[in-house]
């Protein structure tokens, strides 16, 4: 992730490099001040490739437009033979829209 704009629906990527995590329960985590979001279950696609699992997830405009144009931190969390993992926690920037509206 290296950006995300504000009101729009974009399907974001994560890249967890050397470690497997298509069978295990993964948490996404979206925090800025008091707004956070956490994706789980089917709210995520994992694949893995070539030593690295790759992580999707869809935002809602809703959800964009909840962020304020600075930071918002992102995390993984998941769970392997009952052992509570997290990578560390990266920032993406929030990206400002003219059109600042939820449309329909």
């Amino acid at each position: 992730m290296t950006e995300i704009r504000k009101y729009t629906t974009p399907i974001q990527e994560l890249i967890i490099d050397g470690i497997d995590l298509t069978d295990k329960e993964v948490y996404v985590t979206l925090s800025q001040r008091e707004v956070t979001y956490t994706f789980e279950g089917e709210d995520l696609t994992l694949a893995y490739a070539d030593g690295s699992t790759i992580i999707s997830f869809h935002l809602t405009q809703e959800t964009t437009a909840a962020f304020d144009e600075s930071l918002v931190a992102v995390q993984v969390n998941w769970m392997d033979n009952g052992e509570r993992n997290a990578t560390s926690i990266e920032c993406v920037k929030i990206k400002h829209n003219l059109l600042e509206e939820v449309l329909t």
